[in-house]
């Protein structure tokens, strides 16, 4: 039997991926430099800067939920991410060819079949890497006893914090790395396995609070430091991404909507992201039309609500019914 979704976290599901969405039109569109750092003061600045800065958690927040659950590597799950980047990739390409009246390339259609490769989701093939490593890290989290388990995270923590963000070295590659999100993983599992459930609804304003004050710390630091904060491994970044986690598990609720809707938004991620569609037609757009003014604001909006909700649809339409059918197989292939 299928264990039902906790409609708290497919929310942060939710809100995460539009958190991504925001910071890549925020990138594309009002602040083309918000990874620069001592970026001049400005209420231009000062908007494209907290939106990054309340966004960029975002990435973090997937990985850390995955460690919290625990991913259950199998044939299936691997399967159904490669069927859900095959179609989606496909089917921008596609939309790409349409709209800008190119001709087809047999070279890029064949590319499409290369899903994880070929289409430049770094988040895919970091987050593959660790679906392929999870039933080690899920047995030794699970072996190591708390004591043990906290020295370890906190060796880990001072080589990803000093040599990864810190020194710049290519272990951590600013946190678009299969080494931070075991990091990320190895964190949550933690509080998963040892920190009581009653302990984290205790404090469960103090993470809404100190969510808040990071993002807000980020934002004023990004105008005075020459280094960029909006980095995957900053542990700033971290923070905030942990302390979100940890609010919205202490508000449970179930709704049948949020977890349908829940389940298709990954390709929001992948339809904004696509090589073609997204970075070749999308985003040029957004830049001409998210202007600093008003209707700039309007088209921000409308920009991230309408990726969400066609993604979604897309999602729906084409995607689920090929991987309804997959799994369906698979199920009838293992009984056999």
């Amino acid at each position: 039997m299928q264990k039902q979704r906790q409609s708290n976290i497919e929310l942060l599901r939710i809100i995460a991926i539009t958190m991504v969405l925001m910071l890549h039109f925020n990138l594309h569109g009002f602040t083309p430099d918000v990874l620069s750092g001592s970026i001049p003061f400005s209420w231009c600045s000062l908007r494209g800067n907290l939106i990054e800065s309340f966004c960029i958690c975002a990435v973090n927040v997937f990985v850390l939920i995955s460690g919290y659950f625990s991913i259950k590597l199998s044939v299936r799950s691997v399967l159904n991410l490669y069927i859900r980047c095959f179609i989606i990739g496909l089917i921008t390409y596609v939309a790409y060819i349409l709209i800008s009246g190119e001709s087809i390339s047999l070279y890029a259609i064949a590319g499409r079949f290369m899903a994880f490769t070929h289409n430049h989701w770094w988040f895919v093939v970091s987050y593959l890497g660790l679906m392929a490593i999870s039933p080690i890290l899920n047995a030794g989290c699970e072996t190591l006893d708390k004591r043990t388990y906290q020295y370890v995270l906190l060796l880990f923590s001072a080589a990803m914090i000093y040599l990864g963000w810190w020194k710049f070295l290519e272990m951590t590659n600013g946190g678009y790395s299969l080494i931070h999100f075991i990091y990320l993983y190895v964190i949550a599992r933690y509080v998963k396995l040892h920190i009581e459930e009653s302990v984290i609804f205790h404090y469960r304003w103090l993470w809404i609070l100190l969510f808040i004050c990071t993002c807000l710390i980020v934002t004023g630091l990004q105008f005075v430091t020459t280094r960029s904060m909006y980095s995957y491994d900053n542990p700033l970044i971290i923070i905030a991404a942990l302390t979100l986690l940890l609010f919205f598990i202490t508000i449970p609720f179930q709704n049948r909507f949020v977890n349908w809707a829940a389940a298709s938004v990954f390709s929001a991620y992948l339809v904004q992201e696509s090589p073609y569609l997204g970075k070749m037609w999308l985003y040029p757009h957004a830049g001409e039309l998210i202007t600093n003014d008003l209707y700039g604001v309007g088209m921000f909006a409308v920009f991230v609500i309408a990726t969400l909700i066609v993604s979604v649809i897309i999602d729906k339409i084409f995607v689920e019914p090929v991987i309804q059918i997959s799994n369906r197989y698979l199920s009838h292939a293992g009984n056999k």
